[in-house]
């Protein structure tokens, strides 16, 4: 077992949390299972408290009440377009074990899942099509078909705090 360090700056340790707060939240709201739903959120939840009890002892202004500490946050986390940066505590977490498939799996399965909302060139579309590198979308409005890289379309998400 791989002994973690905490000989980082306290400022940036906060920051990791909220990163990792960030990508709770993602998963909470694009992982279809409720069990899933709710063990994201409450992971979430904790890594909130968390932060708010280091920024609290440190006198720093928590990314829940601060907006643009959650900006900062969500914008280390999410591209313009593309996957977010979600991390892994090690790579058995990430890859899986054989049997049941990694983290990173069901993070790029369930953020393009079929029918997800998209956004591409500032327009509204929907998922109709994925495959291993490619998403075929539809616009919501024109009813167009276009096929493009995961890495030119963005997720529609509400990411508020509470």
């Amino acid at each position: 077992m791989m002994m973690k360090s905490r000989n980082i700056p306290v400022g940036r340790y906060i920051e990791i949390l909220e990163e990792e707060a960030i990508q709770a939240l993602i998963r909470s709201k694009i992982f279809t299972k409720k069990k899933d739903k709710n063990f994201w959120r409450t992971t979430f939840e904790k890594k909130c408290e968390k932060i708010e009890d280091l920024c609290e002892n440190n006198n720093i202004q928590p990314l829940t009440i601060s907006e643009k500490r959650w900006k900062d946050a969500v914008n280390r986390v999410v591209p313009e377009s593309g996957l977010p940066k979600f991390t892994y505590s090690s790579e058995a977490q990430r890859l899986g074990n054989g049997y049941y498939p990694g983290l990173q799996e069901l993070d790029e399965r369930y953020y393009f899942g079929v029918d997800s909302e998209v956004i591409h060139n500032e327009e509204l579309y929907s998922i109709v099509i994925v495959d291993k590198e490619s998403c075929t979308i539809k616009n919501q409005k024109t009813e167009s078909v276009l096929r493009l890289p995961k890495s030119d379309i963005r997720r529609v998400l509400v990411l508020n705090g509470k």
